[in-house]
C-alpha cells in the first residue's frame, strides 16, 4: 500500500507592508528539512494576500499548517489560525 505524503503549509503573517525584502527565514529553515519527507508550501503575506493562505490549503489539501509567530504579528496570526 502506497502511503500518500501529507502536505505542509507554513505561513508568515506580516501585519504591515515593509521594505524588508528578506524571506521568513524561520519558516524556510523549518520547511527545507521537511520537504525531503513531505511537500511544503510557504505563504508569506508580506507580498501575498491572506486569501492565498486559504487557497494554498485547499489546492494542496494540507494536513499540517504551521505559523511563524513573532510579537509583532501575534494577534494577526492567531486570528488567521482561528479561521
Amino acid at each position: 500500500m502506497i502511503q500518500k505524503k501529507k502536505h505542509i503549509t507554513l505561513v508568515y503573517v506580516c501585519p504591515f507592508r515593509t521594505w524588508n525584502l528578506y524571506p521568513p527565514l524561520g519558516l524556510v529553515s523549518c520547511g527545507v528539512p521537511q520537504a525531503k519527507e513531505h511537500p511544503v508550501t510557504i505563504v508569506d503575506t508580506t507580498f501575498q494576500s491572506v486569501d492565498r493562505v486559504f487557497a494554498s490549503l485547499v489546492e494542496n489539501s494540507s494536513a499540517i499548517v504551521g505559523f511563524e509567530i513573532l510579537q509583532s504579528n501575534y494577534a494577526q496570526s492567531l486570528a488567521l489560525a482561528e479561521k
